[in-house]
């Protein structure tokens, strides 16, 4: 009997435990209930990231696959399932191409490649940016490596926004006509275009940064880029003129 005795306090508390649990379960208190919302709803067909381009999107799913959506001069035609060979951990979309970094490291590009900028060179990349007529990564040991135009479309401007400085660096993103970088001590190097000053970063130490890629505008009889450096007739940049587009996300 008093073993008994003893038994019934610690059921007792046991249950009032258990009762308090379940009303909280339940929702039943407004704590429990933003920590019930707090909790992500993991997904088969959620996204990780997405990146916008000049008239698509590209959006990477938590399986690794790509999905591209929107004008058809970009990898996305309406809506469209990209398959690389490989997953993907990141994708970036530029004005007319996209690239991403796949599992192994390798960059996989698709889009217009005009100038070479969807044709990325081999090795393994940390990450990548797509810009207007050229792309940059940062490779494994943190040297950056570009590819595509060091021109304006017409070929008459050399700006030199594909030939990146020597250096380590942590991330870099590509603009229009040129390229921003955080270096490894936090500073920012820029190299391109520097009409208005846009490749003359201010000191101090930085987390990230990112260039606007200039998109064409159209202002009367021809299209000029927002960043003010001029472009051909509207009449070359018709679909028509531009080249085939490449494979799905192809890698060297």
């Amino acid at each position: 009997m008093k073993t008994t005795a003893r038994l019934f306090p610690i059921a007792a508390v046991l249950a009032a435990l258990l009762a308090l649990a379940m009303l909280t379960a339940s929702g039943g208190t407004g704590t429990a209930s933003a920590m019930q919302t707090a909790t992500p709803v993991q997904s088969s067909n959620g996204f990780l990231s997405v990146s916008a381009g000049g008239e698509f999107a590209c959006g990477l799913r938590s399986d690794g696959r790509l999905i591209c959506w929107g004008n058809s001069y970009g990898p996305g035609n309406t809506t469209e399932e990209v398959y690389g060979d490989k997953p993907f951990i990141s994708v970036s979309a530029g004005d007319n191409h996209a690239c991403g970094v796949q599992t192994d490291g390798a960059v996989a590009c698709d889009g217009w490649g005009q100038r070479g900028e969807a044709t990325p060179p081999e090795g393994t990349f940390a990450s990548v940016s797509a810009g207007v007529l050229h792309t940059c990564g940062v490779k494994a040991y943190g040297t950056v490596a570009c590819w595509g135009a060091n021109t304006d479309y017409s070929g008459e401007h050399a700006y030199g926004q594909a030939t990146p400085p020597q250096g380590s660096f942590t991330s870099v993103s590509a603009g229009g006509y040129h390229t921003c970088g955080v270096r490894t001590d936090g500073t920012v190097a820029c190299w391109g275009s520097d009409e208005y000053g846009q490749a003359k970063p201010p000191t101090g130490v930085f987390t990230s940064v990112s260039p606007a890629a200039s998109i064409p505008a159209r202002c009367g009889p021809t299209a000029r880029w927002s960043a003010g450096v001029p472009t051909p007739a509207i009449s070359t940049m018709e679909p028509s003129a531009r080249p085939r587009r490449q494979q799905a996300f192809s890698s060297r």
